[in-house]
């Protein structure tokens, strides 16, 4: 964000920073999300199995994007019609396990790629400000818009 937005007195007073789960937090979230699928009648012991190799493979992720990561990967299983309705009896919620497991690392991937050019934006935007900032005290010391 640009500093002068973030800086500005009473848009963004507080910064509060929050350490990033490890690893059994980010497995009890994929047991929050296995207890979200089973309560909407889903049987979802299957995902038990991946719980382990979730956590492992989303390290250095928030909660927001664990969140992100489950919501974008069921939302594109019922979009490719992966994801079964559970009032026609289907005994699992999806086709193969490995198939959720598929979306799941395809989600990851486009959520690792989404931070690190979060990160290259920051960055750029830190370092043309600090070249901004150089040229606008050049600026001054020259004697540049004082009215003389």
């Amino acid at each position: 964000m640009d500093p002068g937005i973030s800086k500005r007195p009473s848009r963004f007073d507080r910064k509060y920073h929050f350490a990033l789960p490890k690893r059994e937090e980010r497995k009890r979230y994929c047991a929050f999300w296995r207890g979200k699928l089973e309560h909407a009648g889903y049987a979802a012991d299957a995902l038990r199995d991946l719980e382990d190799r979730v956590a492992d493979l989303t390290g250095g992720f928030s909660f927001a994007y664990l969140q992100e990561m489950w919501v974008s990967a069921l939302l594109e299983m019922v979009q490719q019609r992966k994801l079964r309705d559970t009032s026609t009896g289907a005994a699992s919620m999806f086709e193969t396990m490995d198939e959720l497991w598929n979306t799941l690392q395809r989600q990851v991937q486009i959520l690792k790629k989404e931070v690190l050019d979060s990160k290259k934006s920051v960055e750029d935007s830190e370092r043309n400000s600090a070249t901004s900032d150089a040229k606008s005290d050049e600026v001054k010391n020259t004697g540049f818009g004082l009215g003389r």
